[in-house]
């Protein structure tokens, strides 16, 4: 008994230090690729390619440990869904949760501009006149201003109309 309790003690601290040196190392990656972007070693050198293989490199790193970390994380995740379904049960519960609020404001969100902007068109609809007057045509009626007065449609003699 005491033997598993050691082993488990063992394996959490073992995981505990993998996970700070994942970290370090991801942390360590970064921060290479941020001294390979701005090192003013670039400035005398002439030769682009050579700058682009060391940031190549670097991010390539940056990437990799980028990937243990993950599927570290993952691991974990495992371990803790079969180790403790409720507790995984619970916290997607949780998560979705908050997705069925945020999708509720969102929803309040779009129906306050769908109130707005109906607002706006009958407005305009109750300022503007539904049907616009046509022009005079022979034979048809004469056009109408708003108050039913009807328009004279005189033209200039210059324009040739009689």
């Amino acid at each position: 008994m005491y033997e598993k309790m050691d082993n488990t003690l063992s394996n959490i601290t073992h995981d505990e230090t993998s996970s700070k040196d994942l970290v370090d190392e991801f942390e360590a990656a970064f921060q290479a690729c941020y001294s390979s972007l701005v090192n003013q070693d670039h400035v005398n050198i002439i030769d682009k390619a050579e700058i682009q293989n060391t940031v190549d490199q670097c991010l390539q790193k940056f990437l990799d440990v980028g990937h243990q970390l993950e599927i570290f994380f993952l691991q974990k995740r495992l371990v803790l869904s079969v180790n403790k379904p409720d507790h995984v049960a619970t916290e997607d519960n949780g998560e979705l949760r908050i997705e069925l609020e945020r999708k509720n404001m969102q929803i309040q969100r779009h129906q306050t501009t769908v109130r707005r902007w109906s607002s706006i068109l009958d407005d305009l609809s109750r300022k503007v006149p539904i049907v616009p007057p046509l022009p005079y045509q022979r034979g048809g009626m004469p056009p109408m201003d708003p108050t039913g007065r009807t328009l004279s449609m005189e033209y200039p003699t210059s324009m040739g109309r009689r």
